[in-house]
């Protein structure tokens, strides 16, 4: 969801992903400034991820929203499925 919103808002302006660190994380003051907060669902026993795998999570849920909203049957091609690269 958050990834949609972020790809229907860059058609009107800069979009920013915004990430904290286990350590440091965000201050309240940081949180305000952004327009949607999201979390990356996670199980309960380990739930924290690093930023680096928390980036790595968000740019794949973007660039996979982008890349099904340019895949239409109007538009022609779209992206490969893994069966289909594969073969």
């Amino acid at each position: 969801e958050a990834a949609e919103i972020a790809i229907s808002e860059a058609a009107f302006g800069d979009v920013a992903l915004v990430f904290g660190n286990e350590a440091m994380c965000l201050s309240n003051e940081e949180v305000d400034r952004c327009q949607l907060v999201s979390a990356i669902p996670a199980n309960g026993e380990y739930s924290s991820l690093n930023v680096s795998q928390a980036v790595q999570v968000a740019a794949y849920e973007v660039m996979m929203t982008a890349a099904a909203s340019m895949c239409t049957p109007t538009r022609g091609r779209c992206f490969a499925t893994h069966s289909k690269a594969g073969s």
